[in-house]
């Protein structure tokens, strides 16, 4: 078997693999004897306005993505325009969620604009990692000042309390990240790479990337600001849901739960987290405000179709941005 087909078949197993957790959670969620009951009468009270609402959030939200992406891309001197990033952000997303295989949806940004912008590829990658830090520290600000005073509460469950766990481990870890990368465009680090290692010289490129960085620190507050307002407005688009539904949940109970769930559907266990968040949902609301299982879940699912609805949008985008063989949609494997 050639490479690029053990690597097509490798894909789809993990594909599938991530198909049966999923569905094993969705089961466990609505097996539950309270679940039918519960979900009929959210479903039964949703208001059209406040969905339509969480979809303009979600919009928002990912338009406070793409400024924070086009700060980060000026700083290392990259001018792209922020309506081809607008479309580049939107495939992208579209890439990471229904294209099988070893390409996902950061990697897709790179690979589209280094065809708009030939010998970027460094500074391309250093502007995903900048713009991947910048939204840890969006995170970082609502877990500690609204899920760490509520920790007791949220782990009371062994589910919430694994997540919760599981959240302080990802912070520590990705700011160990930032603190790496900060260290990475130090003349320190470029001196310390031994002559004999393989890819030295463009580890140094991306050295003088992370440098391009250092001097324009406080510049970078703008898009810690824009990361603010994507968070704040992700969050709110399934408080929306909340209140279409009418749940009884507010927007404070909303930002308490949200870190931990988002840390937690990072691990790539199923496709897009499904499953995984309508169980955290169900387990940290129940904690919080005594949520019903069914609304719980209603919030989690409509929340997630928000932003779906914009990631088949950046699907039109994907096919002329991206070669053929990697904006084939997942049950046509990738041909790469």
């Amino acid at each position: 078997m050639s490479g690029s087909a053990g690597k097509k078949w490798g894909s789809r197993v993990f594909f599938g693999i991530q198909i049966l957790i999923a569905a094993a959670i969705l089961w466990w969620v609505l097996s539950r004897p309270d679940f039918s009951s519960s979900f009929a009468t959210a479903w039964k009270s949703i208001h059209p306005g406040w969905m339509m609402a969480g979809v303009i959030c979600a919009g928002a939200s990912i338009a406070a993505h793409v400024w924070r992406w086009w700060i980060c891309l000026r700083l290392l001197g990259v001018q792209a325009g922020w309506k081809m990033l607008a479309r580049v952000f939107l495939a992208s997303s579209f890439v990471g969620t229904f294209v099988i295989g070893g390409i996902g949806g950061d990697a897709a940004r790179i690979l589209m604009l280094t065809r708009r912008f030939p010998g970027s590829a460094s500074r391309l990658m250093v502007s995903v990692i900048a713009d991947r830090l910048c939204g840890l520290v969006s995170l970082i600000l609502p877990a500690l000042f609204l899920t760490f005073p509520a920790r007791e509460v949220l782990s009371a469950t062994p589910t919430g309390k694994a997540a919760v766990h599981f959240l302080w481990g990802y912070l520590v870890f990705s700011s160990l990240l930032f603190l790496f990368c900060w260290f990475c465009g130090t003349e320190n680090a470029r001196r310390w790479l031994p002559r004999w290692m393989p890819a030295r010289e463009w580890m140094l490129h991306v050295s003088g990337c992370f440098e391009q960085l250092r001097p324009a620190g406080w510049k970078l507050l703008g898009a810690v600001a824009a990361s603010v307002l994507m968070v704040a407005l992700h969050f709110a688009t399934f408080w929306c849901i909340a209140r279409g539904c009418d749940a009884g949940v507010t927007l404070h109970e909303i930002n308490t739960v949200m870190p931990v769930i988002e840390a937690a559907t990072t691990v790539p266990a199923t496709p897009g987290g499904l499953g995984m968040r309508e169980e955290l949902f169900r387990d940290q609301l129940a904690s919080l405000s005594r949520t019903s299982s069914g609304a719980s879940v209603l919030i989690s699912l409509g929340g997630f179709l928000c932003g779906l609805f914009w990631c088949l949008m950046g699907g039109l985008a994907a096919t002329s941005l991206l070669p053929r063989s990697l904006s084939q949609p997942k049950h046509a494997g990738n041909a790469a």
